[in-house]
């Protein structure tokens, strides 16, 4: 949501080159119902074979593969999954399906995020479709095998708050019809993944939200052409610009020249310590308000203090939070 906050989105400038690249792509989507028209066996060969890249490489992101030809298999309904890969494998089909089919109906809430993620973990036996209990980070490993906090996400406590807020704010954004919408649907998926909202599966629903989003503003590439390959192919750039991105998000629009602007300086730090440091860098500013949450605005939530990140408590084991 704080992309949407302090009208941080509208003042953001854009290259020359940007605003090419979006004037070319809704030009592109004039013409999609030409190629409906004129080639539609063509167009349904290849909306079979990205829906098995998306499955197939949405899942690999995360760690998760499968046996050669299994993934054709599975998404084909040919076989039943063997076992926990293959499950979630089947899943993922599972929701592409519903999202390709049922887009125009579908409306953009809570309900349906923790809906998708149900289904999901559907044939594992883990239940999905619940916000995350404990605090979790987006963790990198590098080379030395060692593993590192990209970023520190939303509290749990904070989530369901913060996604509500998002989804309202990003709504209002499309009403107001002040940006383009491929803009707004990049900055929503961003602040989902920055929120974390969920113990697992947060790439996959954000890529999923991706698609879905694309299609209600008239998108409809995704049907013939895997963006979820193309973000597999790029995935080192991907992480990059995320990394980039996500940069001052936390700042809540409170620090000027950093998301929003304010009168004062003042700001939380996630991984606030008392010596003044935060994540290897001086801590400058002072806490904004020290009252409890349920009383602080939208922008003042509070975030979780220095502690253990990078693991996931299952209800069984804790695990490496490796994936997203």
């Amino acid at each position: 949501m704080r992309s949407f906050e302090y009208d941080y989105l509208l003042e953001t400038s854009i290259s020359h080159l940007q605003g090419m690249t979006l004037r070319a792509l809704g030009e592109y989507r004039g013409r999609q119902a030409l190629y409906v028209e004129q080639s539609p066996e063509v167009l349904e060969t290849l909306r079979k074979v990205a829906m098995v890249q998306s499955t197939e490489s949405s899942n690999r992101i995360e760690g998760i593969t499968v046996g050669p030809g299994r993934v054709d298999r599975i998404v084909l309904k040919k076989d039943e999954p063997r076992d926990r890969s293959e499950q979630e494998v089947a899943g993922y089909r599972d929701v592409l399906a519903d999202i390709h089919t049922n887009y125009r109906r579908m409306i953009l809430s809570t309900d349906l995020i923790r809906r998708w993620h149900r289904a999901l973990y559907h044939f594992t036996g883990t239940a999905g479709g619940s916000w995350k209990e404990k605090d979790n980070a987006i963790i990198e490993v590098g080379a030395d095998g060692k593993q590192y906090i990209r970023f520190r996400t939303v509290s749990a406590l904070a989530t369901p708050e913060f996604i509500e807020r998002l989804i309202d704010l990003f709504k209002l954004a499309l009403d107001q019809g002040k940006a383009d919408p491929l803009l707004l649907i990049a900055s929503f998926v961003l602040d989902f993944e920055c929120i974390h909202p969920f113990w697992d599966g947060n790439g996959r629903i954000g890529r999923l939200l991706t698609l879905f989003l694309l299609y209600q503003s008239g998108y409809d590439v995704g049907r013939y052409i895997s963006l979820e390959r193309i973000v597999e192919q790029s995935k080192e750039t991907y992480y990059e610009a995320l990394q980039k991105s996500s940069t001052g998000w936390h700042a809540c629009g409170r620090v000027q020249g950093v998301r929003g602007k304010s009168r004062d300086h003042h700001f939380f730090t996630w991984g606030q310590t008392k010596d003044g440091s935060a994540g290897g860098r001086q801590f400058t500013g002072k806490v904004q308000n020290r009252r409890p949450a349920a009383s602080l605005p939208w922008s003042e939530l509070p975030y979780p203090s220095e502690g253990t990140f990078g693991y996931a408590q299952d209800g069984q084991s804790r695990m490496p939070w490796a994936r997203t």
